[in-house]
């Protein structure tokens, strides 16, 4: 098993406890910048391990096959790479 898979099983062990904690958060917009940066980092290693090609889409989709990655050239020519976007942390001062 490659450092990618266990990382990624690390974040899942932590992860699927967060249910009972979120119903009781008293800190919402700390939570969802949170969220959302956990999201941008998973996103960031989707992109790198797909060179670039890889959406949320695929991700959340249900097929599972290696043929739903789109190729190199099928990307979309405007899109822009993630590591160009202000990571989402920065509105809390901790980028």
């Amino acid at each position: 098993m490659g450092q990618l898979v266990s990382e990624m099983i690390t974040l899942h062990t932590h992860a699927r406890h967060l249910e009972w904690p979120s119903e009781h958060e008293n800190c919402p917009d700390a939570s969802r910048l949170l969220t959302l940066s956990i999201v941008w980092q998973v996103m960031a290693g989707w992109h790198r391990r797909t060179d670039g090609g890889g959406t949320i889409d695929d991700l959340l989709s249900d097929d599972t096959r290696t043929s739903r990655v789109p190729a190199q050239h099928d990307r979309p020519s405007d899109s822009e790479p993630l590591s160009s976007k202000p990571h989402p942390l920065t509105q809390l001062g901790h980028g």
